[in-house]
């Protein structure tokens, strides 16, 4: 009768924990696809894949601007991938948005998984063993769920981007490593999804070296350190072919990239990469970062040294941190990453929590034994608290600063289609090719069409990036970039017809700000105001580079400024901020005037600002002749004309309204649908159409 009782009593909990673990899988399932796809996520540069697949497919190559053979992408298959999927009749932007969001919950999928492998050779228990799916108790799924609930994972997962197509062939990679060849049974698997990652993004060669080293360590370990013994066993023909699996392709990959671009690696690596105390310094804040918003500033890295410490677990485990630690150390040797939420990490993310949950659960298991039976259940209730606490926090520390990034890339990309829009009329219009330098390349050149775009932190620039020329008092300037390498000569010997900053008129990125230091920069383009789009309440000021006949009867010698200081570029961007905020204007006179005092005497730009400064507070009079300064400095001086042709408006003093439409005519003839001035001009009794 005991017996039965028994017998029952575990069929009732048994199910419980059925009940349990298909209650989480169902909530992660739809958690995960809710987080993915309820924000527009897409990144700015995803574009450069689809500048890069159109090209291909349009037959210029795998190029970014026609006939320059420069490697501006670090996802070689993520491109290709993008490419066939294109080829086949799917949009690009909606089709990378899925297709990472797949691999994403392929991350998620394979996470149990491996999980699951890895607790099986340990002295962590099911919380039920009676059906198949006992196997897949509520641990497996712990890692699994805190994926699910990263905000992490949630923005890259449908950023455009190939982050969560390279994890999930890492993280797969790793499972049949671990599955297979750590249990000595010989299978291509490991080896296939290990060089795919590769193929991905170079990373994947440093996370297959970890795994190469691991395994003919452990063997030579294992086989009494006997040389003769390794040496046989790594000479036999399955082990040959496996790791000529991974090598192969990557060899042929570098030879490929030799031959058709010239260099070895990406060039973004070398446009954003840096071995240096200053690169170590930023990669090591990320990583601080980093830690703090996901790993509990750091916790869950240090729990898992307690599976270390057990002989049996040292094989598997150490492998999982190894790669973790090496990872790690090779992002903060590189700088960390120019873009946000912590894109770097997501690969090795889901090997920290798999390592965290089965170190805790290991622990619980040991507390397990020595208590009584009726708070065991309490300590696996204990347990899921830790998991729905730590998600908790994962979540709720950078979810707001998730969604403002999200908002902040959003206008920004919708920014850049108007933008590229007009640029491609213009360059259609044209009979020649249209030259743009920015510093966003994304979507502006996507939108663009064949517009020459030159990238002026090089990732696309191969000059750029092999040659940077930084400014000392530029580069230390503290900006929210992290590029650091720019060529403001090269760049201008391009000469480029527009030159674009994403915050418009003011110089904003550290390649933007030392253009300022340049004579020919300054003398030789204007701001160009564009019209606001149709249905559009939006405008755009770009620089313009002025007629070659300019060029040509510029011979004003004009002094160079005793006073002058390289920083004045900072102090402009302090000045346009707080005049765009139209805070405490009073107090903004005299910092106008410090910046006229460094400024080279040819920057009319700084007497126009501090025109605006005082029309703002009232005095018409300092307003005008600051205005006309900056018109007598430099004649391009659209906004200045722009102001007295708003003065003269509302005036309605019609023969100086004639008079500055006249010039902005020829000038910037797009800010005339912004003042309206033809309606003021009509002939009264003119009927509008």
């Amino acid at each position: 009768m005991a017996k039965k009782k028994q017998i029952k009593a575990n069929k009732t909990e048994s199910q419980k924990n059925s009940s349990a673990f298909f209650l989480l899988l169902v909530t992660g399932i739809a958690a995960y696809f809710y987080f993915t796809f309820k924000s527009d996520r897409m990144q700015d540069d995803a574009f450069i894949f689809f500048r890069y697949a159109e090209n291909f497919i349009n037959g210029h190559g795998l190029v970014f601007n026609i006939g320059e053979y420069v490697e501006g992408y670090t996802g070689f298959l993520w491109l290709i991938n993008l490419i066939f999927l294109a080829r086949i009749g799917f949009d690009l932007i909606s089709v990378s948005s899925i297709f990472g969001i797949a691999y994403g919950f392929g991350v998620v999928a394979v996470s149990v998984f491996l999980t699951n492998e890895l607790r099986n050779n340990t002295n962590v228990k099911n919380d039920s063993n009676s059906k198949w799916y006992s196997r897949f108790a509520s641990i497996d799924l712990y890692p699994a769920l805190l994926l699910v609930f990263n905000s992490a994972v949630h923005y890259w997962a449908g950023s455009g981007m190939g982050t969560m197509m390279f994890s999930y062939l890492l993280i797969q990679g790793i499972y049949f490593y671990i599955k297979y060849d750590l249990n000595k049974i010989i299978k291509k698997r490991a080896h296939i999804f290990l060089m795919l990652a590769a193929l991905t993004r170079p990373e994947g060669i440093l996370v297959y070296t970890v795994v190469f080293f691991h395994k003919w360590i452990s063997f030579y370990i294992n086989n009494k350190k006997d040389l003769n013994v390794l040496k046989q066993s790594f000479l036999q023909k399955e082990n040959l072919i496996t790791l000529g699996i991974f090598v192969l392709p990557n060899l042929l990959l570098v030879i490929f990239r030799l031959i058709y671009y010239g260099y070895p690696l990406p060039n973004t690596f070398y446009a954003k990469s840096g071995i240096s105390i200053e690169y170590f310094s930023a990669g090591f804040q990320y990583f601080v970062e980093f830690t703090s918003s996901n790993l509990l500033f750091g916790i869950m890295l240090i729990v898992p040294l307690l599976l270390l410490r057990k002989n049996n677990n040292r094989k598997k485990f150490g492998l999982l941190y190894s790669i973790v630690i090496i990872y790690t150390l090779y992002i903060m040797f590189i700088g960390g990453d120019v873009l946000p939420i912590f894109r770097f990490f997501i690969p090795v993310l889901p090997l920290i929590f798999i390592l965290f949950i089965i170190s805790i659960s290991t622990v619980k298991d040991i507390l397990r034994s020595k208590l009584s039976e009726e708070y065991k259940s309490i300590l696996n209730f204990g347990m899921f608290i830790i998991v729905a606490a730590v998600g908790a926090y994962n979540y709720l520390s950078i979810y707001r600063t998730v969604d403002e990034k999200s908002n902040l890339e959003k206008n920004l990309i919708d920014k850049m289609i108007i933008s590229g829009e007009w640029f491609k009329d213009l360059n259609d219009e044209s009979n020649k090719t249209v030259s743009i330098a920015a510093t966003t390349i994304g979507a502006l050149s996507y939108y663009s069409g064949d517009a020459r775009i030159i990238d002026m932190l090089g990732l696309t620039d191969e000059e750029i990036a092999h040659n940077p020329k930084p400014i000392k008092e530029i580069s230390e300037t503290a900006t929210g970039w992290k590029e650091k390498n720019y060529n403001v000569e090269y760049v201008l010997d391009q000469k480029p017809d527009f030159f674009y900053f994403s915050t418009g008129l003011k110089p904003s990125a550290l390649a933007e700000r030392a253009l300022f230091s340049s004579k020919e920069f300054l003398r030789g383009y204007y701001p160009y105001i564009i019209k606001p789009m149709e249905n559009l309440n939006y405008q755009f000021t770009i620089y313009k580079r002025k007629p070659e006949a300019v060029f040509a009867s510029d011979t004003m010698d004009i002094p160079p400024n005793p006073n002058f200081k390289i920083e004045f570029v900072n102090l402009y961007n302090t000045v346009l901020n707080r005049l765009s905020r139209g805070e405490n204007l009073s107090e903004l006179v005299p910092v106008c005037e410090e910046l006229i005092r460094i400024s080279p005497f040819y920057f009319a730009d700084a007497y126009r600002v501090l025109g605006e400064v005082y029309a703002r507070i009232g005095d018409d009079q300092k307003a005008l002749e600051n205005f006309n300064k900056a018109i007598r400095i430099d004649r391009f001086s659209t906004i200045s004309y722009g102001n007295l042709l708003g003065r003269a408006i509302m005036q309605r003093d019609i023969e100086n309204v004639k008079y500055y439409t006249r010039l902005l005519a020829r000038i910037n003839p797009d800010i005339l649908e912004i003042y309206q001035v033809d309606k003021l001009l009509r002939p009264s009794g003119e009927e509008q159409n």
